[in-house]
Order: structure tokens, then C-alpha cells, then sequence
């Protein structure tokens, strides 16, 4: 394939799109705690995080694997990384820290989901370090961790593409591996290091949509690391889905006829791909606080069942959360785009010349 190629790969917003819904109607479920017979499926918010993490490692070393040189100007690609990402997050970690003044007692301040606001939460999370404090996981924006997690890898970025491009595919994988999984263990799996893992299969990903030598096993590949992500367990898991969803984006670059390709470039669903990141970010302000203050707090008196709750929240508070994801993807994402991005918005088809410029994460 050469490099000069143009690519049309909205599948990715479509993917992302797919995956940031399923964590908005995930947390309906964990918010109030109800999971019916027959839903266990929407009890696997973790392995959503872990395709987010592998689209990002497939859609930051597509433009390298395209020219096939795999070199980096490392303080560019910083730049635009914090530009990109740290602009709505730091949005998010506000709105956090303005809830918590407004729901906080005389005791103490209390985020939205009641629990205590410190200087640890705030300085934490302002150096997205929150993941590796066990007190500060999920406080103030409960999806936030999964950000310090992404611009921690980000950091070592240009170092898998150093040692990518200068000891190859395999050795890079193995040292991944190697490094990922010794700090997961040795933390009993604080942090969620094993990630870095899965950010590199996501390269891994990249390379293969660019190599016609394994072709032909994309596919059944794809089908069988699935397959292994159904039947293994948890300590693997990842692993598992990480190379399913590396496997399956290779195979939709190289076949862009495929029935795969139309179901996820549906306009509708791109678009909302478009405002994935800020769905992300602000969508469970919405669902904890309907919780908190209309149920647990016996707003007008409803006296709603744990089904009915979960009702509420997927049908009349979600739809509202992501009317308001949009809002916040103008106010506080889309002005740090560049004008090659922001074209995106306003033609869900669209033909690129530059991938990393396609892909927002």
C-alpha cells in the first residue's frame, strides 16, 4: 500500500462513538446499582476503556506506519496532544470543583457523588495523577482516571516509536508487555499500567492496516482474539480485546467495502464520534446527580424502583447528558481544534490526507 494513498476512515468516530454511548448506558446501571437478568452485557464498562485505549494507539501510529518510517518529532507531537486533550478535561475537573462546592456540607466539601473533596483530589487531578491514588480514583468526574491513564502513555509515546523503529515490531511488543505487566503486578493492578500494553497492540493495529503480508489472516484473527477475550479470564481479558479491536481496525483500513465500514460510517453515529471525548467526560455529572438529588434525595417525593431508576436515567437523563456533551464539545473542545479537524464536523464523510489530523485521540 503506498503511503500516498488517501484514506476515509470514519469507522473510527463510528467505533468511538459505539463505545462512548455504551459507557453512558453502563453507568445507568452502576449508578444505581441495578443490573437485571439478561443485561449482563452492559456490565463490562472496564473493557470499553481498554478499546479506547487501543483506537488511540492505532490512530496515533496510522501516519507513521503509513509513511513507514516511524520517526517522531517528539515536542510536536506534545503539543498537539496537550492541545488536543488537556483543554476539556481541565473543563471537566472545573465543573467537578464548582459541583463540589455546590453540593458541599459545613463539614466538608463533597463531590458529586458525595465523596470528600481534599487538596489531594484537586492537586491530583490537575496532574493526572489520580489513577495511582486508591482514595482518588474516581472522585470529582469518575471517568477521569481513564485520562491520566492515556496521557501517562502518551509521555512514552515517542519512546515505543523509538524503540518501534529501531528494534522492530516484535521487540516493541514484548517490552510492552514486559513493563506494562511487571508494574501491574507488582501495584495489584493500581494505576491500570497493563494498558500501555494495549496502546501498543492499537500500533500494532496501525502497522498491519499498511502490510499486505498478513492480509488474508486478518480477519480470522480478529475472530479468534475475540473469540479468546469471550472465554479467558479477567487477567487476560484485556490482552484480548486490546488485538481484537487492533485486528478489526487493520481490517477495515484494507477493506473499505466491507459491510463493517457502512454500519459504523452511519452519518448519525460519526457525527456523534465527532463529541465522543466530551460524552465522556461530563455525561455521569448528569446520571450521579439525577441519582443523588431526584431519588436518593426523594425529590417530589418519587418513590421509583431500582428499574424505574435505571429507566429515568438511560431515557430522559443520558439524552440530556449528551445534548449537553455537544455544548460543552463547542464551548470547550472544538475552539482548540484545527481547522482541518473542525472540517470533520461538517461532513461526517470525508476523505483525509492526514490521519493524525483525523483522529482526535
Amino acid at each position: 500500500m503506498g503511503s500516498a494513498k488517501k484514506l476515509q476512515l470514519d469507522f473510527i468516530y463510528g467505533m468511538r462513538a459505539l463505545a462512548a454511548l455504551y459507557i453512558v448506558g453502563h453507568h445507568c446501571f452502576v449508578v444505581t446499582g441495578f443490573f437485571p437478568r439478561g443485561f449482563s452485557f452492559m456490565e463490562h464498562g472496564h473493557d470499553i476503556v481498554a478499546v479506547f485505549i487501543a483506537i488511540s494507539g492505532f490512530c496515533l501510529a496510522l501516519p507513521l506506519a503509513q509513511r513507514g518510517d516511524w520517526n517522531l518529532q517528539a515536542d510536536r507531537f506534545y503539543r498537539k496532544r496537550m492541545r488536543r486533550i488537556l483543554p476539556p478535561y481541565f473543563a471537566a475537573v472545573t465543573i467537578g470543583l464548582l459541583i463540589a462546592l455546590t453540593c458541599s456540607h459545613r463539614s466538608y466539601f463533597q463531590d458529586y457523588a458525595g465523596a470528600p473533596t481534599t487538596w489531594l483530589t484537586v492537586v491530583s487531578h490537575l496532574l493526572l495523577i489520580q489513577n495511582w491514588i486508591p482514595s482518588e480514583v474516581y472522585t470529582l468526574d469518575g471517568p477521569l482516571w481513564s485520562i491520566a491513564v492515556e496521557c501517562q502513555i502518551y509521555l512514552l509515546f515517542p519512546l515505543l516509536v523509538l524503540l518501534w523503529r529501531k528494534s522492530g515490531t516484535w521487540v516493541t511488543l514484548t517490552v510492552s508487555f514486559i513493563v506494562a505487566h511487571t508494574i501491574f503486578n507488582v501495584t495489584h493492578g493500581l494505576g491500570n499500567s497493563n494498558f500501555l500494553f494495549l496502546f501498543t497492540e492499537g500500533m500494532l493495529g496501525a502497522k498491519l492496516a499498511f502490510t499486505d503480508r498478513y492480509t488474508r489472516w486478518l480477519g480470522a484473527a480478529g475472530l479468534l482474539s475475540f473469540l479468546g477475550y469471550l472465554l479467558t479470564a479477567r487477567a487476560t481479558r484485556d490482552i484480548f480485546i486490546g488485538l481484537s479491536i487492533a485486528l478489526l481496525m487493520a481490517y477495515l483500513t484494507q477493506n473499505r467495502e466491507h459491510w463493517g465500514n457502512l454500519v459504523l460510517e452511519w452519518k448519525p453515529l460519526t457525527w456523534v464520534g465527532t463529541f465522543s471525548y466530551s460524552v465522556y467526560l461530563i455525561h455521569s455529572f448528569f446520571q450521579v446527580l439525577a441519582h443523588r438529588w431526584i431519588v436518593s434525595a426523594n425529590f417530589l417525593q418519587l418513590h421509583m424502583s431500582p428499574a424505574a431508576t435505571a429507566a429515568l436515567l438511560a431515557f430522559v437523563v443520558s439524552p440530556i447528558a449528551i445534548a449537553a456533551s455537544y455544548a460543552f464539545h463547542l464551548s470547550f473542545e472544538r475552539p482548540f481544534l484545527n481547522q482541518d479537524r473542525k472540517k470533520t464536523e461538517e461532513r461526517p464523510a470525508i476523505l483525509v490526507q492526514s490521519p493524525v489530523e483525523l483522529i482526535p485521540m
